[in-house]
C-alpha cells in the first residue's frame, strides 16, 4: 500500500505465495500415502496455476485508491478522452534509473498511471520509458524535446553525490509534440498528461481573450496557454469581432464605453467573466480607495451588483508581518481579515465544486436583486458567518485588527455568483466580488490558481479539465471553536482516559469480589 492505495495485484501475488506453501505443508505432512512424484507433480502444477495467474494480472491496472477523491487513480474524464482516440498516441518517458530514492516513487506511480491511461485507450496509446545517461543518442532525442538534465545530490553514510538525471515526458500524436519537461510533482501528473493529449488530438484551439488589470502573472498563463489560445487584449473595442469564444474581464474603473462593448458582446453570445475590485488597497501604506463602478449598470441588468464596504472575517489567511523593535526587526505571523478564507462553495458548479478553500483579498459583498425574468442567479462562494462588513474602510492594516461596529452587517457574504439565461440556456457569466485573488502573490494557494483556470474551462464549457484539475486539491482549515469548547476538548484530553481506566478498574475489581465471595459461600454449602 502506497499513498493509501491498495494494488490488487501485490494481494494475489502475496495470497498466491500463501497458498503455495500451505499446499506444500499440508502434502508434506499429509497421512495419504503417495509418492515423493506425485507431491512434487502436484505441487508443481500449482505453482504454475499461480505463476500463470500473477504473469495474466502484471499487465493489468487493478487497484483501490481509498484517497479522497481518488487522487492516485485514472479519473472518469481521462477515461473518456482515452476511449475517444482515434489515432496512436505516443508517451515516452524519459526518466535516468538511478534516481534518488525520493524521486524513484514518482517513476513507479508514473508508470502505473500509464498502464493505466493504455488499458482504457485499448491500445491507441503506447509508452515506453528511456534512461538519457545510458546513451548521448537518447539524450540528444531528450534534447530535442526540450527536456533538460537535472542535478541531483544524494548523499551517504561517508559520500555526497551530484548526478545528472532526467524526469521528463514527451507525448507524441502525429507530427505533433507536448512536452512536459521536468516532472515536479505526481499530485498534477494525470492533470498534466490529459490536457497535453487532448491539445494534439483537438482540430483548433479554442480562442480566449483576457481585458483589463491585474495582468495575469506569466506562469498562469503558461497554463492556460497549455489548453487555449490565450490572448491578453489592451482594449475592450480589440474583441469587438467574433474571434473569441470567451472573454474574460478583470479589475476596476471601468468606463462607460467599455460597458457598452460588453453588452454588445454579451448580446452576441459571447461568454464572459466579470472579476471586479471595488476598491483598490495599497500594501505599503495600508490604506484603500473605491473605484469607479459604472460596471454595476450592467450588473444590475442581470440581478447583481458588487456591493459597497470590504469584508472582514475571523476566518482569514495567516500573513507574515515585519515590524521595527527598537534595532531589531521581529518577523510576526498573524491572521488578517481582510483576506477572507473561503470554505463555503456551491456543490452544483463544477467551478468550485471540489474546491476546499481560496483567499479573497479585500473582497465586497455580491447583492443579489430581484431576479430578473430572463436570468437565474446562483451564488458559487459565500465568506464564513463569522465575517462582518466594514462601510468605510480606512486603515487596514495587519496590525490593527478590524472592530465590528454596531449594527454592522453580517455574513455569509456571496463573493462569486454564476447567472444563467432562463430561456436562453447558452448565456453564462461569472462574476466575483475580487480581482486580486490570482496576482502573484496569491497563488501560493493552489486553490486560487485552480479556480481562475476552472473559470476559463467553464466559459469554454470543458468541464472535464475542471474535474480532473480540481481532485487533487486539499485544504481543510480547522473550524473556529469557542474558549468553551476549547476548555472543555483540553479537559476531555488530559482526563478522560485516566477517569476510564479507574472505573474500568472498579468494575474488575468489584467482580472479582464478587466472584471469590460466590466461590466461598459454594465452598461452605
Amino acid at each position: 500500500m502506497s499513498r493509501g492505495v491498495i494494488d490488487l495485484r501485490n494481494i494475489v501475488y502475496f495470497i498466491s505465495l500463501f497458498i503455495l506453501f500451505i499446499y506444500g505443508s499440508l502434502a508434506a505432512f499429509s497421512g495419504r500415502v503417495r509418492s515423493v512424484f506425485q507431491k512434487a507433480a502436484s505441487f508443481g502444477l500449482l505453482a504454475g496455476i499461480l505463476v500463470l495467474v500473477n504473469l495474466l494480472l502484471s499487465g493489468a491496472v487493478i487497484r483501490m485508491d481509498l484517497t479522497s477523491n481518488n487522487i492516485y487513480s485514472l479519473s472518469a474524464p481521462s477515461k473518456k478522452l482515452m476511449r475517444s482516440l482515434d489515432d496512436p498516441v505516443i508517451v515516452k518517458a524519459f526518466f535516468s534509473e538511478k534516481l534518488p530514492g525520493q524521486y524513484r516513487e514518482s517513476k513507479n506511480y508514473l508508470r502505473d498511471l500509464l498502464y493505466e491511461y493504455r488499458a482504457y485507450s485499448k491500445g491507441r496509446l503506447s509508452f515506453n520509458f528511456i534512461d538519457p545517461t545510458e546513451s548521448e543518442e537518447y539524450a540528444i532525442e531528450a534534447a530535442s524535446y526540450g527536456i533538460p538534465p537535472l542535478q541531483f545530490t544524494e548523499a551517504g553514510k561517508e559520500s555526497y553525490e551530484v548526478r545528472q538525471g532526467y524526469m521528463g515526458i514527451a507525448v507524441l500524436y502525429g507530427d505533433r509534440a507536448e512536452t512536459i519537461p521536468v516532472l515536479e510533482s505526481v499530485s498534477g501528473i494525470e492533470y498534466d498528461l490529459s490536457t497535453r493529449i487532448k491539445k494534439l488530438v483537438a482540430e483548433e484551439m479554442i480562442a480566449v481573450g483576457y481585458i483589463g488589470e491585474p495582468a495575469i502573472p506569466d506562469g498562469l498563463a503558461g497554463e492556460v496557454r497549455k489548453r487555449y489560445s490565450f490572448i491578453q487584449i489592451s482594449s475592450t473595442q480589440a474583441y469587438s469581432n467574433n474571434q473569441f469564444s470567451s472573454v474574460i474581464l478583470a479589475g476596476r474603473d471601468f468606463s462607460e464605453e467599455d460597458i457598452e462593448l460588453l453588452s454588445e458582446a454579451i448580446d452576441r453570445g459571447i461568454p464572459l467573466a466579470l472579476l471586479v475590485d471595488r476598491y483598490s488597497a495599497d500594501t505599503n501604506s495600508f490604506s484603500v480607495t473605491e473605484e469607479n463602478m459604472e460596471i454595476n449598470k450592467l450588473l444590475e441588468s442581470y440581478g447583481i451588483s458588487i456591493g459597497e464596504g470590504i469584508i472582514a472575517d475571523r476566518q482569514a489567511q495567516r500573513i507574515g508581518v515585519t515590524t521595527q523593535q527598537g534595532f531589531f526587526r521581529v518577523q510576526n505571523v498573524v491572521d488578517y481579515p481582510y483576506f477572507p478564507l473561503l470554505t463555503d462553495f456551491s456543490g452544483d458548479n463544477p467551478v468550485v465544486r471540489d474546491i476546499d478553500a481560496a483567499v479573497f483579498p479585500f473582497v465586497s459583498p455580491i447583492e443579489i436583486l430581484d431576479e430578473e425574468d430572463q436570468y437565474e442567479v446562483r451564488v458559487l462562494a459565500k465568506t464564513s458567518k463569522n465575517s462582518w462588513l466594514i462601510r468605510q474602510p480606512g486603515n487596514v492594516s495587519p496590525m490593527v485588527p478590524p472592530v465590528r461596529a454596531p449594527g454592522a452587517a453580517t455574513g455569509p457574504f456571496p463573493v462569486a455568483a454564476a447567472v444563467h439565461g432562463k430561456s436562453d440556456q447558452d448565456f453564462r457569466m461569472l462574476v466575483t466580488s475580487n480581482a486580486r485573488f490570482f496576482e502573484e502573490d496569491m497563488l501560493h494557494m493552489q486553490a486560487n490558481r485552480s479556480l481562475f483556470n476552472n473559470i476559463i474551462d467553464w466559459l469554454s464549457e470543458d468541464a472535464d479539465l475542471i474535474a480532473i484539475r480540481s481532485k487533487g486539491i486539499s485544504s481543510r482549515p480547522l473550524k473556529e471553536v469557542s474558549a468553551g469548547q476549547m476548555t472543555l476538548i483540553k479537559n476531555l484530553n488530559m482526563f478522560l482516559v485516566p477517569v476510564l481506566i479507574v472505573i474500568l478498574g472498579l468494575i474488575r475489581w468489584k467482580t472479582q469480589n464478587k466472584r471469590r465471595n460466590y466461590q466461598r459461600l459454594k465452598y461452605l454449602i
